[in-house]
């Protein structure tokens, strides 16, 4: 009877943390404009799916193909707002969290993996990535089933457990290039922990790499001409110390934006960011009674070590390969590192060896959780497109040239541009930056309006002040307005033609 009820809280617990991170997750989802990235999100998904297949070939993405086939059908069925495009990483962080607890469980226990679910649940980072329609809530849902699927294949060999195993990777590695470091930490435990100690055991696993690259074999030449374009022409900036330790922040809900200046306190996630680094430190050890105090001995099971890998491997490699060719760090792409210092910080609770420091050390993280997300749901995350494009249209007229840097913007600022009947120029063209050169190709396209309208981004590379010295000589400006990671500029011209001023 007593096992019943402890069944029966457990459950209890299990569904409010689903329920309380779903909430999370769908509060305020279509409250802010569809930045950039998304915007090229669903431009992607529009296509038909051969075109999907193919968009290496006529667009810039990155990423492969399986998350904008599965947003070709989403928005196909529910539609086109802000809501719609990005309710489908709602679901897939919502269905994250069921997926850690059996995670936490099975690599360190029942405690362990409820703990999981409640971090995962309230974690800021998480909850941002999840209402954005890009490919990460995919990512770590696939992600955190590869590892499940791992963790049980290791109890048992078993051919189902085997092909479960490479259909997840694979479907992860259809999802995120990156995705590619998870089999890597995961062929890592097996080459320095060996838990395939029989020849039989040893077969299996190589079976199932097989199967695996078999699986990923149609998309390899594509993944390996992607990593070559993007080592020629990534955006990001070399990282340093300080970018590491960022990233770490922005673990515990002190949330940065690439998309423009945000300023608001990251106290709390500071706090967040200590108390998860110092449980994950807590987790490295087993803590008994003795005598006088407490005795500490360095654990080992190799769950620990498997989570540890999980961790170190998706944050460690972006970052030091940054160092030898074309940066790739950024925060958002060490997702999976998240999940794995959840876990660990997980594992270090439950192992504490009183009650009163577990319930401190979580209701702390909890209480600074709802602090941050306080800060997100309140303060702006991404670039104000639909403020800039319902200025636009209240403040041109018929006939009206309109400059939007870049072209990716100029996607924003479409989705939300209704008037039909305004020249919409995007800028530069055959470059990303604002240079001479570019400049020098607008000029001639611009031509004579009445008036002319630039909308510049945080995302305009080069030198934004070049274009306006470049219109001064015969534009001057009579308006300008800031809005987050936007600026809107208007100019008429000094003297129209022909009328004699």
């Amino acid at each position: 009877m007593a096992m019943n009820d402890e069944h029966s809280r457990t459950r209890g617990w299990l569904l409010l943390v689903l329920v309380v991170g779903a909430v999370l997750r769908f509060a305020f989802l279509g409250t802010e404009s569809l930045w950039e990235d998304e915007a090229g999100s669903l431009i992607i998904a529009r296509m038909p799916f051969s075109e999907i297949l193919g968009m290496h070939r006529t667009t810039n993405e990155f990423h492969p193909p399986l998350y904008f086939l599965l947003l070709h059908v989403w928005i196909r069925l529910f539609g086109e707002t802000e809501i719609a495009v990005r309710s489908l990483s709602a679901v897939c962080s919502t269905l994250s969290l069921g997926l850690i607890y059996g995670c936490g469980r099975r690599l360190f226990g029942r405690e362990a993996g409820l703990l999981a679910m409640v971090l995962l649940a309230l974690s800021p980072f998480q909850i941002r990535y999840a209402q954005e329609a890009r490919n990460y809530a995919l990512t770590v849902l696939l992600g955190i089933a590869s590892f499940y699927t791992f963790a049980r294949y290791l109890e048992r060999l078993d051919l189902l457990r085997g092909a479960a195993w490479a259909a997840s990777t694979a479907a992860l590695l259809y999802t995120n290039n990156l995705g590619l470091l998870v089999p890597v930490a995961q062929n890592l435990f097996v080459l320095l922990h060996a838990p395939f100690p029989e020849p039989r055991g040893k077969r299996s696993w190589l079976l199932a790499q097989i199967a695996l690259l078999a699986l990923f074999a149609p998309w390899l030449p594509i993944f390996l001409s992607q990593l070559a374009s993007a080592q020629k022409s990534f955006w990001i900036s070399p990282p340093d110390l300080q970018a590491l330790l960022d990233t770490l922040l922005e673990y515990g809900g002190g949330l940065t934006s690439c998309h423009a200046s945000r300023d608001y306190d990251v106290s709390a996630g500071i706090v967040t960011t200590c108390l998860l680094l110092g449980t994950t430190l807590a987790s490295f050890f087993e803590i008994e009674p003795a005598r006088e105090g407490w005795l500490l001995r360095p654990a080992s099971n190799q769950g620990l070590w498997l989570a540890r890998l999980w961790f170190a491997v998706p944050l460690g490699v972006p970052y030091l390969l940054s160092f030898v060719g074309q940066p790739v760090f950024i925060p958002r792409i060490t997702i999976l590192a998240s999940v794995a210092l959840i876990l660990l910080s997980a594992r270090g609770i439950s192992v504490l060896p009183v009650e009163w420091p577990k319930k401190m050390v979580t209701g702390a993280i909890i209480c600074c959780s709802f602090l941050s997300l306080f800060l997100y749901y309140t303060s702006p995350d991404k670039d104000q497109w639909r403020e800039a494009a319902a200025l636009v249209a209240e403040t041109s007229r018929p006939g009206e040239t309109i400059v939007v840097a870049s072209a990716r913007c100029k996607n924003s600022f479409d989705y939300y541009f209704a008037p039909a009947d305004r020249k919409v120029f995007p800028f530069p063209v055959s470059s990303h930056e604002i240079n001479e050169r570019t400049v020098s190709e607008l000029m001639p396209l611009i031509g004579h309006p009445p008036r002319l309208h630039l909308v510049l981004s945080y995302h305009t590379f080069g030198n934004a002040n070049l274009l306006l010295e470049r219109l001064a000589p015969e534009y001057r400006l009579t308006g300008h307005r800031e809005l987050y990671g936007i600026q809107v500029y208007q100019l008429e011209p000094r003297s129209r033609p022909g009328s004699g001023n």
